[in-house]
């Protein structure tokens, strides 16, 4: 019944509309599904394009099943976004890279040198919190997460060189154990901040640091050439074999909660020296391939 009123419902807009092109952002409910069915048998081309990261680059077969089979052409952010050599499902939609037009649209400042003897800024990206109330399929066990932002700050807090601030996704603050920890903890130099936009907080700081499972913010911070510290466990989140080997390349990757603290560690005992040695050379090549599409470029450093 409920199929049958999608497919009348797909039939009268394309009827009305009579579209060259249909273009979704994402294909997963049943009336999308069945749009796109409808305007295939009208020999009408669909398109879908990456709305954000984990697409070609982390092992998730819900999107295989999804934009990725329904689609004729999948528009996106570059010549990396590839699909995996045995998929859940069969792959329909050819890929285009066309980049991010978003992320196209940043404008980096100057990178930000950490001066001696002043702030140094470090902005932590917090991971979606779901309280454990539904199984992510990459996300890190939500109580194993807090207990280790809770002594990862509490490390940081230690140097009083470091200005550190907690951003976790905002519409979750009401859930994230973290927020609501530091807003009762109230350490001295880690702040919680939900209000200024995210913008700002990347271009003032000096080193980003994220526990997220999505390769979203990490785009973002290697747009804005930004140093990055990067916890994800690979038995949690599944990346994909060439995109781990450039990952390696364009952030300090800790992939064990052990690893992770202990450079953190390194953070709270050298600051500047830690972020003076990241090597953010490789930056403009995984831009292209990765997050800007083939003929788009971030400039050299």
């Amino acid at each position: 019944m409920l199929m049958s009123y999608a497919d009348r419902m797909a039939k009268e807009v394309l009827d009305q509309c009579k579209p060259h092109a249909v273009c979704f952002w994402h294909i997963t409910d049943l009336s999308s599904k069945r749009l796109a069915y409808h305007a295939q048998q009208a020999h009408i081309p669909v398109f879908c394009y990456q709305h954000g990261g984990a697409y070609g680059t982390h092992n998730t077969s819900s999107q295989e099943g999804a934009d990725f089979s329904f689609a004729d052409y999948f528009l996106s952010y570059g010549s990396g976004i590839q699909y995996r050599p045995q998929p859940a499902f069969s792959a329909r939609a050819a890929l285009v890279p066309v980049g991010s037009a978003r992320l196209q649209a940043f404008h980096p400042k100057p990178y930000l040198q950490p001066v001696p003897n002043n702030p140094i800024r470090i902005l932590w990206l917090g991971c979606y919190s779901s309280s454990n109330t539904w199984g992510g399929s990459f996300l890190i066990e939500d109580t194993k997460r807090y207990l280790l932002q809770k002594q990862a700050f509490q490390l940081l807090d230690k140097n009083n060189s470091l200005l550190v601030t907690y951003r976790p996704p905002k519409v979750q603050v009401p859930y994230d154990g973290t927020a609501r920890w530091l807003s009762r903890e109230r350490l001295a130099h880690v702040s919680l901040d939900v209000f200024t936009p995210l913008m700002d907080l990347m271009q003032k700081s000096h080193l980003i640091i994220a526990d997220t499972e999505s390769n979203t913010v990490w785009n973002e911070a290697i747009v804005l050439k930004k140093p990055l510290l990067l916890f994800c466990d690979p038995r949690m989140t599944y990346l994909v074999p060439h995109y781990q080997v450039d990952l390696e390349r364009v952030c300090r990757w800790c992939r064990t909660p052990d690893a992770f603290l202990k450079t953190l560690q390194e953070v709270s005992d050298h600051p500047l020296e830690f972020i003076e040695n990241m090597d953010r050379s490789f930056y403009p090549r995984f831009a292209s391939k990765y997050i800007l599409g083939q003929n788009q470029d971030i400039p050299q450093m």
